[in-house]
C-alpha cells in the first residue's frame, strides 16, 4: 500500500523529559520576501541586529541545506513581506515527524539511524501550513546534514518501501545550541 503524500512540515512529536520544548519569539522583518509557514524549519537572518529583543529568522528555503544552520520550527504564520513575530521551537532535544519527498524509493528502514536534508518548499496558502520535507535521497551517514532520522513514525498506512514515508527525526544542529557539538 502506497503512503499518501500530505507534508505538513516538521511536526514536533516529542521531548525527553517532563517539560515542553524550549521555544523563543523570533521576528521575520519586512524585507524578508517569503512566508513563513506553521511547522516550517526556520534560519537565523545574518547581520542582523536583535529587533525589540529577538533574533530575526527568514524561511529556511532561503538557505542552503547541509550549510544553513536551522535556527528550529515556526509554530505560527507570518505572510511575506511582513513583519511578524514567530513562536519557534529552538529545543535541541525536540523530535520532530516529517515526511519524506518521494523524490526517490522512499526512505527504508536501513536509513533509520542515518542522516538526511530538509527539503524547504512553499507551503499552503490557503491552511497556512508548512510542505517542509526530508531529502530522502540525501539519507547518508554523513553527520553533516540537517536531520538524524530516529524511527518510522508508527501510523497506520506509514510504510517503509514506498515514497512519502514519516519519518521521527531531531535537527543535529541549531543555531541556539548550546555545545555546538553536532550529534552523530
Amino acid at each position: 500500500m502506497a503512503n499518501v503524500n500530505n507534508p505538513t512540515g516538521f511536526e514536533f512529536h516529542s521531548s525527553p523529559g517532563p517539560f515542553p520544548p524550549r521555544t523563543r519569539t523570533l521576528i521575520k522583518l519586512v524585507g524578508v520576501g517569503t512566508a513563513i509557514f506553521i511547522n516550517d524549519v526556520v534560519h537565523r537572518l545574518a547581520g542582523t541586529s536583535l529587533t525589540e529583543g529577538h533574533d530575526a529568522v527568514e524561511p529556511f528555503g532561503t538557505g542552503t541545506p547541509g550549510t544553513t544552520i536551522p535556527g528550529g520550527v515556526a509554530l505560527n504564520y507570518g505572510a511575506a513581506s511582513t513583519r511578524t513575530r514567530h513562536s519557534v521551537i529552538v529545543d535541541d532535544n525536540a523530535e520532530y515527524h516529517a515526511q519524506d519527498d518521494g523524490d526517490s524509493t522512499g526512505l527504508a528502514a536501513t536509513n533509520i539511524g542515518q542522516n538526511a536534508n530538509v527539503v524547504a518548499t512553499a507551503g499552503n496558502a490557503t491552511t497556512f501550513q508548512s510542505k517542509h520535507q526530508i531529502d530522502g535521497s540525501t539519507a547518508n551517514t554523513t553527520n553533516s546534514l540537517d536531520l538524524y532520522l530516529i524511527a518510522l513514525l508508527p501510523r497506520s498506512g506509514n510504510d517503509f518501501g514506498s515514497d512519502f514515508v514519516r519519518t521521527i527525526c531531531r535537527f543535529n544542529k541549531l543555531s541556539e545550541q548550546q555545545t555546538g557539538i553536532t550529534r552523530v
